[in-house]
């Protein structure tokens, strides 16, 4: 068994597409401008060999930053039942691992979801259908060594970097977790930094409006503090606006971290306000 990736335009990638068009296309009656689309054009795409023939083929494409779209998994009648779907799929998997991601996601066919659920994909959201046949949206989050991740608030990740949240903001700093956690965090993006596998620092964004960010919840994991993983956050986040065309970015400081993000280049304004007792001061990045 052989595997090899074409990018769209590769002369092989035919073999891939010729797969697809007998099993969707002409078994299933999928029409080819469904079958074929223009994520196409942005994918990865996989052909799986047996003996120079092509027996399974899929592909992969970003959805967003850490997260991959795998999708068009496809056999032939005659090849069905000998695992080229399960060593494809894997393929896959190991593929995205390589490139960075931290979630897969994929479209499954209702009648597929068991088959998914055997790699560790779990099941989110609400039936949808395409070409009148059902499907259910599935998820594997994979682990996390170095950098960061974006993250929403049902991720695993988003769960590893709410216990450092808790830990530094309930148990360290005496806030209830009323106030540490919140309605906002449900519709928030969520940012959490790995060091060799573990949780070191976390935040949360929020849209104020189209141009606004309103950033928060920063903590660092205490026994890692002074080796700059808050700045580093604290600088992602900035990038992260700029790539988004985010002209105003926004918080509400503690007042004695003030001199922090001026080093960032924050300036602070209005006037000092105190959340369960501490005292903040509202500051932007200028």
């Amino acid at each position: 068994m052989e595997f090899k990736w074409y990018k769209y335009g590769d002369e092989g990638l035919k073999d891939g597409f010729d797969i697809r068009k007998e099993v969707f296309c002409k078994e299933i009656g999928f029409s080819e401008e469904f079958e074929f689309d223009d994520s196409d054009k942005n994918s990865l795409h996989l052909v799986c060999y047996e003996d120079g023939h092509p027996v399974c083929c899929g592909r992969i494409f970003p959805e967003r930053q850490g997260v991959l779209h795998f999708g068009r998994l496809r056999r032939p009648l005659k090849y069905r039942g000998k695992k080229y779907g399960q060593a494809t799929l894997k393929e896959a998997i190991n593929k995205c691992k390589q490139l960075g991601a931290y979630k897969i996601i994929l479209g499954a066919k209702y009648d597929k979801k068991e088959f998914y659920e055997s790699f560790g994909f779990s099941e989110y959201g609400e039936i949808f259908y395409e070409e009148e046949i059902p499907h259910v949206m599935m998820k594997l989050e994979l682990p996390v060594e170095n950098g960061f991740v974006w993250c929403d608030y049902s991720d695993k990740t988003a769960k590893e970097g709410f216990e450092l949240r808790r830990k530094v903001f309930c148990g360290e700093v005496g806030f209830s977790n009323d106030v540490a956690f919140d309605e906002k965090d449900k519709i928030a993006m969520h940012l959490v930094e790995y060091q060799d596998g573990q949780v070191v620092g976390t935040a949360r964004v929020l849209w104020e409006n189209e141009n606004t960010w309103y950033f928060g919840r920063l903590c660092a994991s205490p026994n890692l503090r002074g080796k700059g993983y808050g700045k580093a956050i604290v600088n992602e986040i900035i990038r992260k606006a700029k790539e988004q065309n985010i002209s105003n970015l926004i918080l509400g400081a503690k007042y004695d971290k003030k001199g922090f993000y001026e080093s960032l280049g924050f300036r602070a304004y209005g006037e000092v306000f105190c959340e369960e007792g501490i005292p903040h001061i509202m500051m932007k990045k200028i």
